[in-house]
């Protein structure tokens, strides 16, 4: 994807979101104060941690709202995962994972290694 608000311009991107109850999303360039709305769904998103002089990579995961108020984000050192707990399964929550996967010369090994 090349950019998640240019994305919500188009009804065939959301229309695909909401086939799904739970969508990953990779490139959204966002910020931490950038908000998106999908009618029926929490965004969970991870801007970019590293300096950028424009907005570039960030992931992000879009929850049907029925799962929504039992998710949460799992803290990650990583540009390139989000995981979000879903605890709305018994008897054990559901983790879901988005991993971005860039050049492997740009990554340091084991960055996508553990939660925490």
């Amino acid at each position: 994807m090349c950019g998640l608000r240019n994305g919500l311009n188009y009804s065939e991107f959301t229309d695909c979101i909401t086939e799904y109850d739970i969508f990953c999303c990779t490139e959204c360039k966002t910020e931490s104060c950038d908000s998106f709305v999908v009618n029926g769904y929490q965004f969970f998103g991870q801007p970019r941690k590293q300096k950028f002089f424009r907005k570039s990579g960030g992931l992000g995961i879009f929850v049907k709202d029925k799962y929504a108020k039992h998710s949460k984000i799992i803290d990650s050192e990583s540009d390139y995962v989000i995981w979000l707990e879903l605890n709305c399964f018994s008897p054990y929550p559901l983790v879901v994972g988005c991993i971005c996967n860039i050049m492997s010369s740009v990554t340091r090994r084991g960055e996508f290694i553990g939660i925490s």
